[in-house]
Order: C-alpha cells, then structure tokens, then sequence
C-alpha cells in the first residue's frame, strides 16, 4: 500500500510530482499537515497530532471524532512519526511525507533522522529537493532517476554505521567512498540526465531537486 503524509511547513508544487504520488491509498495529516491537504484539495483519512497547530478549525471539526486521533502536546514522537506509525498499523508500506521543508531547523533535523530509524519512509517532497531512502530497512535498494539537467545537484549520504554502495552516470562513482568514515557525496552530478544508485549492503540517503521532468525508477529490497 501507498500513503501519503502531509506534514507541517512549507509544500512545493505538487504538480510537478504527480507521478510520484499517483496511486496513494491513503492520507494522513500531521497536526498542520491538515491545512496543506485541504487547500490542495486532499480528503484526508485521520489526522494526528496535538493539533495545536492546525489554523483551519473548521476543516478539522469535519474529520469524524473516529478519526482524529489526539495526542498530548508533551510527547516522546513528533506528530509526523505518529502518522507514520498509524501508516503502518493499516498495513501501508510505501509511505511518501510531503512538506515539511523551511520553518524551525530542529522540525526539519527531526524530518531527515527519520531515515536512519527503523519507521523509514519510502520518501520525503520537500520545497526544492526530494529525499530518498535506500537499502537495508527501505522499499527499495536501487533507485534509478532520470530528467535530471545537467547541473541538477545529487547528493548521497550514509544512514548507517556501515554500507557500500555503488552508482552509474554519475560525474563522481560512488563506488570507492569512505562511508564508514564519514565521507558523503554532496552535489554530484548526472552525465547524461540520468543516473543509478545501489545500495549493496548498509542504507543509504539519495537527494536531488524537485523538478516536473523528473522520474523515479526502483528495485524493491531484498535484504
């Protein structure tokens, strides 16, 4: 199953990634995430949070009481591992956050941490730039990418203590970094507009830009 989840902050133009979130099951807010869906026009499932943040009041008054699920505002997890976790129980496996970018560094630290915790996202929207996890405790363990320009920055980082990984139709191979030793590949580049990236062992974080001509291709794991 495919989800969606609307966190709080800024939202790009969801437009220009229609392919990648065409054929969601589900939607689940995260306490603001609510005012983002319901502008774009989004029916949300549940929504949940503390909900001390939603400004549109009314639209949470419409969700039915069964499916607003209120947490205390002191809590151990942010409202958007809350909607992730509620992903999981109904059985969602592929869950996409959108938002979330821009606003308080320590809601955006928090956002990028969840890819090193055993609750992954599949992938996370945010303004400008779109973050994936691959490999040990990911969906997928290749992800090919294409429609990117020539100065479209993709940047790789370890979330894991160990791994390799290795790549194809990128300016600068990702096959012989050091990532046990905090070495990361920051704003490479693609060839020829494309690229493959593969985690053979260990998870990995792959980010690139936001743009209407990208595409995502994926090898599902098999760890």
């Amino acid at each position: 199953m495919k989800g969606l989840v609307f966190t709080g902050g800024d939202m790009t133009d969801l437009s220009m990634v229609s392919s990648l979130i065409a054929g969601y099951d589900i939607v689940v807010a995260a306490d603001s995430g609510l005012d983002a869906a319901v502008r774009l026009g989004f029916s949300v499932d549940y929504v949940v949070g503390d909900m001390d943040s939603v400004t549109n009041r009314s639209a949470l008054e419409r969700i039915p009481s069964s499916k607003r699920i209120v947490w205390p505002r002191d809590k151990d997890y942010t409202d958007t591992e809350l909607a992730m976790s509620l992903m999981r129980d109904k059985g969602v496996d592929q869950i996409i956050l959108l938002g979330g970018s821009g606003g308080r560094m320590d809601h955006v630290y928090a956002l990028q941490s969840l890819f090193t915790g055993t609750n992954s996202p599949d992938m996370w929207i945010g303004t400008d730039s779109i973050v994936m996890g691959i490999g040990e405790g990911c969906l997928s363990r290749q992800v090919i990418i294409s429609g990117l320009c020539d100065e479209s920055p993709v940047s790789v980082f370890s979330a894991s203590r160990e791994g390799h990984c290795i790549s194809e139709g990128l300016v600068w191979p990702l096959d012989h970094v050091d990532w046990q030793h905090g070495s990361y590949s920051l704003s490479n580049r693609s060839k020829s507009g494309s690229c493959t990236i593969e985690a053979v062992f260990g998870r990995f974080v792959v980010i690139f830009p936001v743009s209407d001509k990208i595409a995502v291709q994926r090898i599902i794991a098999n760890f």
